[in-house]
C-alpha cells in the first residue's frame, strides 16, 4: 500500500549544522544516517515531499542518488534550496518528480515556511525551517529533521495527530465540509451554477481556541 511521507532540513553537507546537531561527530555520519533511515522507511510505491533545506554543498549532490527510488519525490523549496541552486532549477529535476513552493494535501498545508494562520482557512499546516523549535500553536507540525529523529514521517500519522490535539478546531472543520458537501449535491441535483464562496458559511476562525 502507497504511503505520503515528509522529512525537511537535512543540511547535507553543512558542516555547522553539527553544532546543533552534536549527536553527530561528523558531517557524513550525520548525511549517511539521514540516508540509512530514509532507506529503511521508504518503499518503491511511497510518495516522499522534502521539506526544503536539503543540499549545501555540491558534493553532497551525489548523496541524492544513494536514496531509495520511490514512486515520487517532491522537493518543496526551501530559502537555502533557493540559494543553492542559484534560481536555475533546471538540475532539481534530475533528482526530483516535482518542486513546488507549497501545496494542500489532505487538508494540510505543505510548506517550508510556517504560512500565516490568516491563510490556513481551515486547514493545518505541514512545515520544516524551524528545527526544534516547535510553534506553540497546535495547528502547525514541525517536520525538521530534529522532530522526526531523522526519519521520514507518515502524512496521515501527522493529520491523525493534528485532529486529537485540535478538537475544536476539528469540529469546525467538518461542520464546514458538511455544508459543502450539501451544498454540491442540492446544486448537482438541480443543475444549478454555484459559486461557492458567497454561498457557503466561511471558516469561522474565531471559533477556534489555541488554547484548547
Amino acid at each position: 500500500m502507497s504511503k505520503i511521507y515528509v522529512i525537511g532540513d537535512f543540511h547535507w553537507g553543512h558542516a555547522n549544522i553539527l553544532k546543533y546537531r552534536p549527536q553527530f561527530k561528523t558531517i557524513e555520519e550525520h548525511d549517511n544516517f539521514i540516508i540509512d533511515n530514509f532507506n529503511k522507511t521508504i518503499t518503491k510505491r511511497d510518495t516522499v515531499y522534502f521539506m526544503g533545506d536539503i543540499l549545501f554543498t555540491n558534493e553532497s549532490i551525489e548523496l541524492l542518488k544513494k536514496l531509495r527510488w520511490c514512486n515520487k519525490k517532491v522537493l518543496v523549496l526551501g530559502n537555502h534550496d533557493f540559494n543553492f541552486w542559484k534560481g536555475d532549477l533546471s538540475e532539481v529535476y534530475e533528482y526530483f518528480d516535482e518542486v513546488i513552493g507549497s501545496v494542500k494535501k489532505k487538508g494540510m498545508w505543505l510548506s517550508h515556511q510556517p504560512i500565516h494562520t490568516d491563510e490556513l482557512r481551515g486547514a493545518y499546516c505541514v512545515h520544516a525551517h524551524t528545527h526544534n523549535h516547535n510553534l506553540e500553536d497546535k495547528r502547525y507540525f514541525n517536520s525538521s529533521c530534529e522532530n522526526v529523529d531523522f526519519t521520514p514521517k507518515n502524512l496521515m500519522d501527522i493529520l491523525e495527530d493534528l485532529k486529537k490535539a485540535n478538537p475544536v478546531y476539528e469540529l469546525e472543520r467538518k461542520r464546514v465540509q458538511e455544508e459543502r458537501q450539501k451544498f454540491y449535491e442540492s446544486h448537482e441535483k438541480g443543475g444549478t451554477p454555484f459559486i461557492q464562496q458567497k454561498t457557503v458559511t466561511p471558516f469561522k476562525e474565531n471559533n477556534y481556541d489555541k488554547r484548547k
